[in-house]
């Protein structure tokens, strides 16, 4: 399991899973989200994982 010691995921092994994955369409920085694009923000310990529709309005989030 990647994690670090605060016992979540670091950014820099979210982005070495996404390259291994060869994932595309993402946003990891959370500004200005794309069309059906997935957007991945970390606030404070936890991991905000959401979708967009085609007008780039949330429409999920886990």
């Amino acid at each position: 399991m990647l994690t670090n010691k605060e016992n979540y995921t670091d950014i820099n092994e979210v982005k070495k899973i996404i390259d291994s994955e060869k994932l595309s369409s993402y946003n990891l920085n959370n500004t200005s989200i794309k069309p059906n694009e997935v957007g991945i923000l970390l606030e404070g310990s936890k991991w905000k994982v959401y979708t967009s529709d085609a007008r780039a309005n949330p429409i999920s989030e886990k």
